[in-house]
């Protein structure tokens, strides 16, 4: 079972790591051959992130 801190923390990288994928995933869509798997595995990653810190306060 994770701690209540460990499970915080995981979450913030996990937000952090949805945030910049999101970032780059923006700016591949203007790219001359876009990746939207991109933008929407950084939207994934922000969803599942807000969840675990949810559940992990």
């Amino acid at each position: 079972m994770i701690t209540e801190d460990a499970g915080l923390v995981l979450a913030i990288f996990v937000l952090a790591v949805g945030f910049i994928a999101t970032l780059i995933g923006v700016a591949n869509l203007f790219d001359s051959e876009p990746n939207p798997l991109i933008f929407i595995g950084g939207i994934s990653a922000l969803i599942i992130g807000g969840i675990l810190v949810k559940f992990s306060t």
